[in-house]
Order: structure tokens, then sequence, then C-alpha cells
């Protein structure tokens, strides 16, 4: 076989295999963002319904008291 195809053929699966190796760390680095947002997401809303929990007992006290 001539040196020049096998030379292409041994280039397209190198290529080949990079291409697959920085689609699944290209996966990986998109799962992790998305995980990382979710949370940041998840403490802002828990944050906020704290403080909306206290402001309706603060409320609730303070109708009592009238």
């Amino acid at each position: 076989m001539d040196p020049a195809i096998i030379a292409a053929i041994v280039y397209g699966i190198i290529t080949g295999t990079a291409g697959i190796i920085t689609t699944i760390a290209g996966i990986r680095a998109a799962k992790e963002k998305a995980r990382d947002d979710c949370h940041k997401s998840l403490m802002e809303a828990r944050k906020e319904s704290e403080e909306l929990a206290q402001r309706l007992h603060d409320l609730r006290m303070k109708e009592m008291d009238e």
C-alpha cells in the first residue's frame, strides 16, 4: 500500500479521535457549568424565600399587636 495512503488513514484516525475527545470534554464542561448555574440559582431562590418568610412572619406579628 502506498505510504501516503497509510499516512492519510493514520492522520484521519488521529484527527477523528481528537475530535471525539474534544467533544466529550466540551459536554462535560457544559454539564458542570449547567450544574453550577443551577446550584447558584437554587441558593438565590432559597435566600429570597427565607427573606420573604421572615417578612411575612414580621407582618403577622405586627398585625397581632394591633
